[in-house]
């Protein structure tokens, strides 16, 4: 039995100081246990999967079978919410879902993957037609498509074709952590979608490869170097009907040490052919979309800081539509407060840059406090958030604050 002395010094139970291969052991599962906590809070199944191929590759010769076989499994995800504003009340979807996986390994250290992944709304829909209301149609459809992907996967190289999340958000999903709120700054869903269409959020039509560089001095505690790279064309712009980019890259590389702290650079841009045409000048865009983020986060067994800045330029659009280029900053940080209880909190900050006079009086800007009941890590919770909104619409009205009591049980 071991237990921590008031030296921070691991002992045993009689007192004495533990060995080092002891006390070793102790920092190693505190370790193991963060991060295994952190990787089941990613919204990427990609980035899952490589974390863990990585590290059974390098416990594993390279021409042993590997611990992984074969599967097919059926998975989801129920998130359930109450929100509450000045003007009403509601209980509502929070983002839940339900997907197939698949996984053939075609040689050792080797495999083929599929994966569909759909998004529900039911509740929104009965509450629609239970106050008389029609149900959403277009992005708010009952169901709809999230994920469909095919990818080649091995400890140092992953290949992916179809909607996928995108190489920035391997540096954005840093602090897009909130239950029922957030991640709205620094343009990851932009223009009020998924980021699919410009590749910042769930890349439509994507091809993807990330790679992992083993050249970093280990001595020095640094993990293997990612190098991410992302390929599109021809999207619809949103919000233009009628307007498509032409050809998107998308780029991402990041710095991870073994004390769990990690600092990323993404970039994308999209291409839009006809600028200076009048519509679309008309609605803000004066040049190609761009978006350039950095982002750092730490994080232990007991707590996550994470931050996130962005510069955007004909990305974002305001409540009505239009185009502006700007400046975003997001955080996002939780504490162990005890036991399976865990306080939360976070800033989103959006501001147009000077000169954007189509942006109004718009701008996000808004603070989340919030307490979150593990039932399961972080695979399974109760959360309780209020969001203190200083936000204001492109026509000076000020959004109301919201408070979330929700649900998220994954399986």
């Amino acid at each position: 039995m071991l237990c921590l002395g008031l030296t921070g010094r691991a002992t045993s139970a009689l007192g004495a100081e533990a060995p080092p291969k002891a006390r070793e052991r102790v920092t190693d599962t505190g370790e193991t246990q963060a991060r295994a906590r952190e990787e089941e809070a990613e919204e990427d199944p990609l980035t899952q999967q490589q974390r863990t191929i990585q590290r059974e590759a390098a416990t594993t010769p390279k021409d042993t079978p590997s611990e992984q076989p074969n599967l097919f499994s059926v998975y989801g995800s129920l998130r359930v919410r109450f929100r509450a504003t000045s003007e009403r009340q509601s209980i509502e979807d929070g983002s839940s879902r339900i997907g197939v996986q698949g996984r053939y390994q075609v040689m050792p250290q080797k495999w083929l993957s599929i994966r569909g992944e759909a998004g529900f709304k039911l509740l929104d829909e009965i509450a629609a037609l239970a106050n008389g209301n029609s149900p959403s149609g277009g992005r708010g459809d009952s169901f709809f498509p999230r994920l469909h992907y095919l990818s080649f996967e091995s400890p140092n190289l992953f290949l992916v074709i179809g909607k996928t999340w995108s190489v920035y958000y391997k540096v954005t999903s840093f602090t897009d952590r909130f239950a029922g709120t957030g991640g709205q700054a620094v343009g990851t869903y932009n223009a009020g979608t998924d980021g699919g269409y410009t590749g910042t959020g769930r890349a439509e039509q994507a091809i993807q490869t990330r790679v992992h560089l083993d050249v970093l001095p280990k001595l020095l505690g640094f993990e293997p170097f990612s190098l991410n790279v992302q390929l599109q064309s021809g999207e619809p712009i949103p919000d233009v009907q009628g307007a498509h980019y032409g050809r998107a890259i998308g780029l991402s590389a990041l710095l991870a040490t073994s004390t769990n702290f990690s600092f990323g650079i993404a970039y994308n841009h999209a291409q839009i052919p006809n600028h200076l045409s009048p519509r679309l000048r008309g609605l803000g865009i004066h040049g190609n979309a761009e978006a350039l983020a950095l982002g750092a986060r730490w994080f232990s067994d007991d707590w996550y800081l994470g931050t996130v800045v962005a510069r955007l330029r004909n990305h974002e659009t305001t409540d009505q539509g239009h185009y502006f280029d700007g400046f975003g900053w997001e955080l996002y940080g939780q504490r162990r407060l005890r036991g399976k209880w865990w306080g939360t909190f976070g800033w989103n900050w959006l501001e147009p840059a000077p000169g954007q006079p189509l942006a109004g009086d718009y701008r996000l800007k808004y603070g989340v406090v919030g307490v979150r009941y593990a039932l399961k890590d972080f695979e399974r919770y109760l959360y309780l958030n209020l969001k203190l909104d200083s936000s204001l619409e492109e026509d000076g009205r000020r959004r109301s604050n919201v408070l979330t009591a929700g649900l998220r049980w994954n399986f």
